[in-house]
């Protein structure tokens, strides 16, 4: 336990000196378990986060959030943000259903495309005008959105939006968002701790990131328990490749803490792995449970391909998805990924509790 103890020191310790902290100026305190792409360090007079870019493993924002930004002492590269944010808009699923466990859906005052949209508050604040359809973010003109919102949370891919000079010299902030690149579900679950911050509702977001753990540990003990594992492809053909979920990928982790055998298991990377349908069918036809093939029906997925009715999990009706109702997937799978490993073990281990009834997946029929 003393090893453990001064191992980790010693990694605050370099991670520190590799950021140029100055410790006398520092209350250091990483607050996230299960995050990669996202820290956040207390400082006397703000908090910071910073944002990783998780394909170059670089810092690729700071950002400081205080109540009073007006006198703080930081450093060029550091963005402050004065907080709590009055509006925002939310062009990533994800956004929307953090900001609603944190009760600020009604702080969103622009999204991408309301016929993607679950969420009753914004469809009804849409309904009223208070929320704006705006263009992806490469294309938004800057002046649109004067009015709309001073902030901006969007999918990170990497390189900033080629407009983000001009939206800044305008007072509109860019903040990217990499929760979607996150490999450990509770990983996900755990960027709610930045909409807490930027919200003022630091308290209320550390509270349901509790119990949803809470949650999520005691459903992994009881898998645990299981002894026999039924196997499981996913995914479908696309073009000429049936992509699955790669054996370190966030859904290869759900399914492996539900305790199935996944077939994909140990393919490398995070991303998806392409198979040719000829090897699928060869390989895994004789799989128990198909998951997210993306289709809502048998029929969507002969027309798609018919050969698809050679499978088992075809055959013997074992097919789920949560195609039914995508739009409430996107929006609060992330933030509820309790309930995601909760459908799987009731998918692949229904005996458990037969009564029990899904919360996002439905069976294809």
């Amino acid at each position: 336990m003393r090893i453990l103890l001064y191992l980790f020191c010693f990694v605050i310790f370099v991670s520190c000196k590799n950021e140029n902290f100055k410790s006398k100026d520092l209350k250091f305190s990483f607050l996230n378990k299960y995050a990669k792409n996202i820290r956040f360090i207390k400082r006397p007079t703000y908090t910071e986060v910073q944002i990783l870019n998780p394909d170059k493993n670089s810092i690729e924002k700071k950002y400081a959030l205080a109540k009073d930004i007006s006198n703080l002492k930081i450093k060029i590269d550091v963005i402050p943000i004065q907080i709590p944010l009055k509006s925002i808009i939310a062009l990533s699923g994800t956004d929307i259903g953090m900001l609603q466990k944190i009760s600020c859906a009604d702080k969103i005052t622009g999204i991408l495309n309301i016929d993607y949209i679950n969420n009753s508050t914004i469809k009804r604040n849409f309904s009223k005008n208070k929320v704006k359809e705006v263009q992806d973010l490469g294309q938004i003109n800057p002046e649109s959105l004067l009015g709309v919102s001073s902030t901006i949370t969007y999918s990170g891919f990497g390189n900033p939006p080629s407009n983000e000079e001009k939206l800044a010299k305008i007072g509109i902030l860019c903040i990217p968002n990499y929760d979607w690149k996150e490999i450990h579900p509770m990983g996900k679950a755990e960027w709610i701790k930045f909409y807490g911050l930027l919200f003022d509702k630091e308290e209320q977001a550390n509270t349901y990131f509790s119990k949803i753990e809470k949650e999520y540990l005691k459903l992994i003990k009881l898998a645990k328990k299981i002894k026999e594992k039924p196997s499981l492809i996913s995914g479908s053909m696309i073009g000429d490749s049936w992509y699955m979920p790669a054996g370190e990928s966030f859904n290869a982790e759900l399914f492996e803490k539900a305790s199935s055998n996944y077939v994909s298991k140990n393919s490398k990377g995070t991303g998806s792995t392409a198979y040719s349908f000829e090897n699928v069918l060869k390989d895994f036809q004789h799989t128990e449970f198909w998951i997210n093939p993306g289709f809502k029906s048998k029929k969507e997925l002969l027309q798609a391909n018919s050969k698809y009715q050679f499978f088992d999990a075809f055959k013997e009706d074992k097919i789920y998805c949560y195609s039914h109702d995508m739009n409430h997937f996107w929006e609060m799978s992330a933030i509820e990924p309790q309930k995601v490993l909760s459908d799987l073990i009731q998918i692949l281990h229904p005996n458990l509790n037969p009564k029990k009834k899904l919360y996002f997946y439905k069976r294809i029929n």
